[in-house]
């Protein structure tokens, strides 16, 4: 489920989008850029959601390259921060729409994604 900009967009009415996932219950994870200025906004948000009751699954770190010193120092620094797993993800193609679920399921552990059902075959 995307989030559709952050947790305080509205969504219906007086509702946000953190009302929507604290009403369905799911599991979340936190998607966050990797780079510089990262740490702040995604401790908040995962912090934001448990305050909520919102189980936290843990944060990915999209478009990961490891170039900077902050991109590669912040993985380690945001699991101590929120006592959640991080995962890296590197930039994706978008070559096919299939393209980057593979490319999720190459780079994240299983669990993170929901397995292939049959219309994904």
């Amino acid at each position: 489920m995307e989030g559709i900009g952050g947790l305080r967009v509205p969504f219906a009415g007086d509702a946000e989008v953190v009302d929507l996932i604290a009403d369905l219950r799911v599991p979340t994870i936190v998607v966050a850029r990797s780079g510089l200025g990262t740490l702040d906004p995604s401790a908040l948000t995962a912090e934001a959601l448990e305050r909520r009751g919102c189980r936290v699954h843990g944060i990915v770190l999209n478009e990961y390259e490891g170039g900077s010193v902050a991109e590669r120092t912040n993985p380690e620094t945001l699991e101590a921060m929120t006592e959640r797993p991080v995962w890296t993800l590197p930039p994706l193609s978008l070559d096919s729409p299939l393209a980057p679920v593979g490319g999720l399921r190459a780079h994240l552990p299983p669990g993170v994604t929901p397995s292939p059902s049959r219309t994904d075959e």
